[in-house]
């Protein structure tokens, strides 16, 4: 037989190409959703490109399970202070 390299594995696909999903972006305070469509397909954690049917516009989201995607809120930048000399 065939020897199977590690490269040769992954995830299952459980988002399929071209199939309809839901956006969920979650913070400790709101929870938003929206409708998006899978460019590519994804396995359970894989970060695909999705886009959201209401904008057009393409966002990376990390691949939940069958039919959710979640985009994780930007980071707060952390201001510098002035110090005084």
């Amino acid at each position: 037989g065939a020897t199977v390299l590690a490269s040769d594995l992954r995830e299952p696909v459980v988002v399929a190409k071209n199939s309809l999903v839901t956006i969920r972006l979650e913070t400790p305070r709101m929870v938003l959703s929206a409708q998006g469509r899978a460019i590519e397909a994804g396995g359970s954690g894989d970060v695909i490109r999705v886009m959201n049917t209401a904008s057009n516009k393409i966002i990376h989201a990390r691949v939940v399970n069958a039919g959710l995607v979640r985009i994780e809120p930007a980071p707060r930048i952390a201001r510098a202070e002035e110090v005084e000399p």
